[in-house]
Formats: C-alpha cells, structure tokens, sequence
C-alpha cells in the first residue's frame, strides 16, 4: 500500500476502498465513509459539522470556503454532507439567513459612508477655508 497525501492521490487499501486526505482535519479517510464536495476535495459528515458549527456562525456569507482551495460550499451542501438533524438544519439555514442580511446590512453602510465622504469633501471645495479656521476670500 502507497500513500502520496501531498498531491490527495492515493492507491486502494486491502478493503478495495480509496483513501483521501480529509480536507479539513487531514487525516486520511475511505471515500466510502466520507462526501466529496464540489470542490472535488473529501471529507466526513462529523469534520464537516464541527468546521460548519465553528465558522459559520459570525460569518458574512451563507455558506463555507474549502480550507484548501477556497472554493465556496453552499449552505445546502452543508446541511445535506453534515447529515444534520431538522433542528440543526433550520438552525444553520437561519444562521445563514442572517450572514446574507449582515452581508447586505454592512455594503449598505458602506456605500451610505461613501455618499456622506462625497457630500464633504464638495462641500469642502465649495467653502475652503484658510488655516486659522477662518473662511478664506477668493479672489478673482
């Protein structure tokens, strides 16, 4: 048997089972027993579900990045590779409910705080002022 973990190739074991490398904890696992995500990378439901249940939460987006190649993993991937419960499952969809409206909430702010730097800075050319506080005189 020959394991190479670095490129994630590996050849079967005695079981007839291929072994990858978890993408999340990186120890290895029989494809049989773990999900491959979109990315292409493994991983097994309980690994899956402790990575969702730590970084999920507090997050602006509604679903995960792969910790290797930075490929996004929906919040539906989740629920359905994690093997949540319905409690869980209504508990992460809600979760990432309120990342999407976070997310929106803050660009919102942020494009307001552009608007208001705007608004000063042609106020600002339209009244300079000199050092002292003092409005300035044009000449002309």
């Amino acid at each position: 048997m020959k394991y190479h973990i670095d490129d994630d190739e590996c050849d079967d074991n005695e079981d007839g089972d291929d072994i990858k490398t978890d993408v999340i904890s990186n120890k290895l696992i029989k494809t049989t027993k773990g999900n491959k995500m979109s990315c292409g990378h493994f991983t097994v439901p309980d690994t899956l579900f402790d990575y969702t249940k730590v970084n999920l939460q507090g997050s602006l987006h509604p679903g995960l990045n792969c910790p290797v190649c930075g490929r996004s993993w929906s919040i539906y991937e989740l629920v359905v590779y994690c093997n949540m419960s319905e409690d869980e499952k209504n508990f992460f969809l809600r979760v990432a409910l309120l990342n999407e409206r976070n997310a929106r909430e803050l660009q919102s702010h942020e494009q307001i705080d552009r608007i208001d730097a705007l608004y000063v800075q042609e106020e600002d050319a339209e009244n300079p002022e000199d050092a002292s506080g003092q409005g300035a005189t044009l000449i002309p």
